[in-house]
């Protein structure tokens, strides 16, 4: 069975744009053992990644990046549907004690749903629902 792990907006981000704060790390992590064959996402981390990256990189760091991610066969995209909704709109309304946002909430919806442990990040609130995260922090 293939290893597979989710990748967050954070992570994008940081492999794409080489001044975020954690883009030695991220490709550090892809050089490393821990890297697995399939990364799963969805069409939700999608759309916060390209516009970040076009708001802080400029639209054809955005677009080359959209590119690669969108050819890519180890990148698996999971679109957000009314089922996967209502499971996020359920973590949603039960953390309130957390400041999640409901894309968050999607991708740990995804995450619960695929059985996947494991999400390369570096936005620590995966941590709270039970998750590991890529690379360790």
């Amino acid at each position: 069975m293939t290893r597979r792990f989710f990748v967050d907006t954070g992570a994008f981000i940081a492999l794409a744009n080489e001044a975020d704060q954690y883009h030695q790390k991220a490709k550090a992590f892809l050089e490393s053992p821990e890297a697995v064959e399939q990364w799963v996402t969805t069409n939700f981390i999608l759309d916060e990644t390209y516009t970040r990256i076009r708001r802080k990189a400029g639209p054809s760091v955005a677009i080359t990046f959209g590119e690669r991610i969108r050819s890519d066969r180890s990148v698996k995209v999971i679109t957000i549907d009314k089922s996967l909704e209502e499971k996020a709109w359920a973590i949603f309304k039960r953390y309130t004690d957390h400041p999640f946002s409901y894309t968050d909430c999607t991708s740990f919806a995804v995450m619960l749903e695929q059985k996947i442990t494991e999400a390369f990040a570096f936005d620590k609130d995966f941590r709270i629902l039970g998750f590991r995260l890529l690379p360790s922090p």
